[in-house]
This record gives structure tokens, sequence and C-alpha cells, in this order.
């Protein structure tokens, strides 16, 4: 096992490490913002509550941080963490083990296109709630995390895909 791939299994079975007992509820909560369920309600809530204009610009870079998606899995090809050290790393999504690709994180990728989409559309408008776009910048970091703590993503090793 390379060098780098350690180090990463090493820096998730610490982070599982830290977690408490009660935080894995709150990530999978968070961590299903990421999801294609919560997109669709939240694009339909956006749609019929909010303005339609945001929510297509929302649609389309969600669309497009989802071909992104496939697009740098099948570039990377990068095994999941759990696929590389089944003894060592803990799967915690419920209803057992995501498939493919680890790298890129398609919660991460499409809640950072689909909420900062959103805050940069509400920024640009002085109309709009800045504590809209302040909700929207910090949706994605969280939902981040929540795929960290699952050890869904495989959060470095990109130099070495690029430069083989």
């Amino acid at each position: 096992m390379p060098d780098w791939i350690r180090w990463q299994i090493e820096g998730i079975v610490a982070l599982q490490a830290l977690q408490p007992p009660w935080a894995l509820p709150l990530w999978q909560a968070i961590t299903w913002l990421g999801e294609e369920q919560a997109f669709l309600l939240i694009l339909a809530g956006l749609l019929w509550g909010y303005r339609k204009r945001e929510a297509l610009y929302a649609a389309a870079a969600l669309l497009l941080g989802a071909y992104l998606t496939f697009v740098l899995k099948d570039l990377f090809a990068a095994p999941r963490p759990f696929q590389i050290a089944p003894d060592r790393v803990q799967v915690w999504r419920p209803g057992g083990e995501a498939l493919g690709y680890g790298l890129t994180s398609g919660h991460a990728l499409n809640t950072t296109a689909m909420w900062g989409t959103l805050a940069g559309r509400s920024a640009a408008d002085p109309l709009s709630s800045s504590r809209f776009s302040s909700s929207c910048s910090s949706a994605s970091p969280a939902s981040s995390w929540g795929c960290i703590s699952h050890t869904m993503w495989w959060p470095a090793g990109l130099s070495e895909r690029l430069w083989r």
C-alpha cells in the first residue's frame, strides 16, 4: 500500500475514533442534504416557494456538478477507503456500502454546486436576505464533513492520480 493511501486510512480511522455516539445521526442527517431526494425536495421548494430563476440556476448547477462528478470519478478511479482497508475503516452509511469510486465526492461537489450557486445568486441580489446567503455557504462544508465522517469520500491522492 503506498504511503499516501496509508496516511489517509490513518486519518480516517483517527476521525472515526473521535466521533461521539450522538454525532452519527447528526452527520447522517447533514449528509442527507447531498442525496438526490433532498435535492428534489429543495429544488421543488425553491421553484414554488422562492424564485423560479434561482431554482433553474440551482438545477443547472446541480446537473453540471453531477456530470462533473461522473467524469472525475471515472478519470481518477480511486477506490473508497473501506474497499482498501475493510478491517480498519468502518462503514457508517445506513443501508450498507456505497458503490462506485470514492474520488470525487458527489455529495460534496453537488452540494457545493447547488448551494454555492444559490449563495452567489442571492448575494448578487440586493433584495435577497443575507441570512439565506450565509446558510447556503455553510451547507456545503457541513455536507462535506458528513461525507468524510461516513468515509464515503477519499480526501487526497489527487496528485498521485494526475501524475501517473
